[in-house]
C-alpha cells in the first residue's frame, strides 16, 4: 500500500488548522487561519512524504542538530542522555490544542515500554513558562519535560506543533510525525516502537 500520511497540524505562527485527513503523494492539504483574514498555508504529500522516508535502517539520517536543554528543575539534559535507547523526540506547547489530545497517549505509551528501552524527551517551545508549567502541572506527564524557550522551531525547521520524531537506539531518524492523528497513529507507533526494541 502507498504510503500516507495524517495531517492534523496547528500552525505556530498563524494558529491555523490544516484539515485532518491522510495525505497521499500529489495530494495537498490547505490550512486555514483559525483567526480569519484568509491566510493560506499548503502542504503537500510529496514534500513530506520526501522529508520522511520510511527507510531501511542503513539509510537512517542522524537526528540534528543533538540538544541541550534544561528540565524543569534547571538540569541540563543532552540528545546523548537517551543514547541506546528508542526515543520519541515531541516538540510541543501549552497553547496548542492538537498536543492536548496527545499528551495522554504519549503517557500510556511511555509507560508500556521499559525505561532500559525506551524514552521521550517531550521539548516545549513555550516563551511563556508560567503557561508552560500550568499545562504540565495539569497533565502531569510522567516522561522528562525539556524547556526549548520558544528556540525549537527555528533549529529544527517544523511547521507546526505537535511534531515528533522517533529515534532507534543509535539516535538516527526512524520516523516523523506531522500532528496528532489520534489513537489509531498510536497504535501503530506502539508496534513501531515494539519492534525496534525486539531488533538486534
Amino acid at each position: 500500500a502507498a504510503t500516507k500520511l495524517r495531517v492534523d497540524v496547528l500552525d505556530t505562527a498563524t494558529g491555523a488548522i490544516v484539515a485532518t485527513r491522510h495525505l497521499g503523494p500529489r495530494e495537498t492539504a490547505v490550512a486555514v487561519s483559525a483567526a480569519g483574514g484568509g491566510g493560506l498555508a499548503t502542504f503537500d504529500g510529496d514534500s513530506l512524504l520526501g522529508a520522511a522516508p520510511a527507510a531501511p535502517a542503513l539509510a537512517r539520517e542522524p537526528f540534528a542538530p543533538a540538544f541541550a536543554l534544561p528540565d524543569l528543575g534547571g538540569d541540563t539534559v543532552t540528545l546523548s542522555r537517551f543514547a541506546g535507547k528508542v526515543t520519541l523526540v515531541n516538540f510541543w506547547a501549552s497553547w496548542c490544542d492538537p498536543c492536548r489530545e496527545e499528551f495522554p497517549h504519549m503517557a500510556e505509551l511511555y509507560r508500556e515500554f521499559d525505561r532500559r528501552d525506551f524514552e521521550i524527551a517531550a521539548i516545549s517551545d513555550d516563551v511563556d513558562r508560567g503557561k508552560m508549567r500550568a499545562f504540565v502541572e495539569q497533565f502531569r506527564p510522567p516522561f522528562p519535560i525539556l524547556v526549548g524557550g520558544g528556540r525549537m522551531k527555528q533549529a529544527y525547521h517544523y511547521r507546526g506543533l505537535p511534531y515528533s520524531v522517533l529515534l532507534d537506539r543509535r539516535g538516527r531518524v526512524i520516523e516523523r510525525i506531522f500532528g496528532f492523528g489520534g489513537a489509531d497513529e498510536f497504535r501503530e507507533l506502539h508496534e513501531t516502537i515494539a519492534n525496534e526494541v525486539r531488533a538486534p
